[in-house]
C-alpha cells in the first residue's frame, strides 16, 4: 500500500465557512439551479505565500440554460480573511456538445488570480490586452479579455474574452460600450473561445465608431512599441512607428483631444503627454516624460493622419520648439 499525504508549509489558509456558503448560495443563485461543484487541490491548505493555490477552489456551477458558471473562492476576505481583495472573479462559458464542462476555465480563472496576488486587481471596464492566446491549448484566437460587474453577484467579477479587433474598437471608446454591444448579442457574457470576433458585424462596427465619435475615448494611457521621443537642438522630436501602430496613436489622439481629455502614450523609458491647450507648447517635465499642449489636432494629426491612410504606413517623426 501507497500512503499519499499533503505536506503543510508555513501558515495554513484561513476560510470563513459562513462566507463560502454566502457565496454558494449565491451563485447557485445566479445559475438557476442549486448545485455548486469545488474542485479539490490538496495544496489549498497552504496560503499563496507558502505555496499554495492562488485561491482556495475554483467552483463549477451548472445553469439552467445548459451553460457553465465558474467563480473563484479566495481572493477576497468574504472567503479568506487574509485576502488582499474584497472581490472574486467569474467566467460563464456556453453549453458543451458533450454535456461535459471544459477544464480550461479554472486554468484561466486561477491563473487570473495569481496575476492579481504578484500584481494588481483588474478593475471593472478595464481592457487587458495578452501577447499570447486568452487559453493555452485551445482554438482560439482571442487575445484578451474586460472586466465586467458579475449580473447577480455582489464583490464579483465577470471576464469576458475578446478578440484583438474587438479590444481595438473598445479602446477607441469604452469597455462599458463594448460590453454593452456584446450583451444585445449575448446577455449572459459568455466566453465562447470558438466564436468569431464581433468586428465581422458591420452594425457591432458602427455602433462602436459610432460611440466614440459621440463620447471619445475612456482609455487615457496606452502602450505603443516603438514609439518615443528625444531632445533636438530647438525642442524635441517624437517617433511614431509605422503600420498599425500609427493608426492606432491617429485614432487616439483625435478620440481623446477631440472631446478635450488628454492622452498618455508610452514606451519603455519614454512618455508623452498631449494635453489640450490655447496654443502648441512642449516641455519635458523630467528625462522621461514630454508634455505637450495642442491648440488644434488638424496641425498635429496632419502628418500622423496622412501616413495612416497609407496601405503600409511608415514611421512619422513630429517635431516640436520648446517653450
Amino acid at each position: 500500500m501507497q500512503a499519499v499525504g499533503v505536506e503543510r508549509q508555513g501558515t495554513q489558509r484561513r476560510v470563513d465557512e459562513g462566507g463560502v456558503r454566502a457565496l454558494d448560495e449565491a451563485v447557485a443563485c445566479a445559475a438557476g439551479l442549486d448545485r455548486v461543484l469545488h474542485s479539490i487541490d490538496p495544496r489549498r491548505l497552504n496560503r499563496f505565500a507558502d505555496g499554495g493555490p492562488a485561491v482556495w477552489s475554483v467552483a463549477l456551477c451548472p445553469c439552467a440554460d445548459g451553460g457553465y458558471l465558474f467563480v473563484t473562492y479566495g481572493l477576497s476576505q468574504h472567503v479568506d480573511p487574509d485576502a488582499p481583495f474584497n472581490h472574486e472573479m467569474s467566467l460563464r462559458v456556453p453549453a458543451t456538445h458533450d454535456g461535459q464542462p471544459p477544464e480550461w476555465p479554472r486554468r484561466l480563472l486561477s491563473r487570473i488570480a495569481r496575476r492579481q496576488l504578484t500584481q494588481r486587481a483588474f478593475e471593472v471596464n478595464e481592457l487587458v490586452a495578452l501577447r499570447r492566446p486568452l487559453v493555452e491549448g485551445e482554438p482560439t484566437a482571442m487575445r484578451g479579455f474586460t472586466v465586467a460587474t458579475e449580473p447577480a453577484i455582489s464583490d464579483v467579477r465577470r471576464v469576458v474574452g475578446l478578440h484583438r479587433n474587438e479590444l481595438a474598437l473598445a479602446e477607441v471608446w469604452s469597455a462599458e460600450g463594448l460590453l454593452a454591444e456584446i450583451a444585445r448579442r449575448d446577455p449572459y457574457l459568455c466566453t465562447d473561445v470558438t466564436r468569431s470576433s464581433y468586428d465581422g458585424d458591420p452594425t457591432f462596427v458602427e455602433a462602436m465608431e459610432a460611440g466614440a465619435r459621440r463620447e471619445g475615448s475612456s482609455t487615457h494611457c496606452i502602450n505603443v512599441a516603438g514609439f518615443g521621443w528625444r531632445p533636438n537642438p530647438n525642442g524635441f522630436s517624437i517617433d511614431v512607428p509605422g503600420g498599425s501602430g500609427l493608426r492606432r496613436v491617429a485614432k487616439m489622439i483625435r478620440a481623446r483631444l477631440d472631446h478635450q481629455r488628454e492622452l498618455v502614450i508610452q514606451d519603455v523609458g519614454r512618455q508623452v503627454r498631449f494635453y489640450p491647450h490655447g496654443e502648441t507648447v512642449s516641455d519635458a517635465t523630467s528625462d522621461v516624460r514630454l508634455e505637450i499642449g495642442c491648440d488644434r489636432l488638424d496641425l498635429l494629426l496632419f502628418a500622423i493622419e496622412a501616413a495612416a491612410c497609407e496601405p503600409e504606413p511608415s514611421p512619422v517623426t513630429l517635431r516640436f520648439t520648446k517653450l
